[in-house]
């Protein structure tokens, strides 16, 4: 069972005139295991009775969710290749972006740390570990 499909059970409960409680009560006997919390069988009975078709989430407006797509990684990386002093802040103004985002491509997507105030790859290349010998 899916949640669209939970989703109709819902509107079929409003259009029987049943309360948010009776509905969850008999999606609870019904579904057993598979049943939404009381929260969500709220929300979603509250969202129906108001005319809302789908409980889908609604697009936001405004800056994207997160700034860890394949183009800030590659800007990250570049300015860090450039000059591997340069602190978080330092890059996020360069770019546009967060503190944070530049902390997490450096972290997670670069698997570069900080150390002696140089980002230095985490993990070494066997290229990388000639260099250093």
């Amino acid at each position: 069972l899916q949640k669209p499909d939970v989703q109709q059970l819902i509107k079929f409960h409003i259009l029987l005139w049943k309360s948010p409680s009776e509905t969850h009560s008999l999606l609870k006997e019904g579904l057993e295991d598979f049943c939404p919390s009381y929260e969500t069988v709220c929300k979603w009975h509250n969202l129906f009775s108001k005319g809302t078709i789908d409980a889908q989430d609604a697009q936001w407006s405004g800056h994207p969710q997160t700034a860890c797509d394949e183009d800030h990684v590659e800007r990250v990386q570049e300015l860090v290749e450039k000059d591997c002093c340069l602190t978080c802040e330092e890059i996020a103004s360069e770019i546009g972006i967060s503190c944070f985002s530049v902390h997490a491509i450096l972290r997670n997507h670069l698997h570069t740390q900080k150390i002696t105030a140089k980002w230095v790859p985490h993990i070494l290349n066997k290229e990388q570990q000639g260099n250093r010998l």
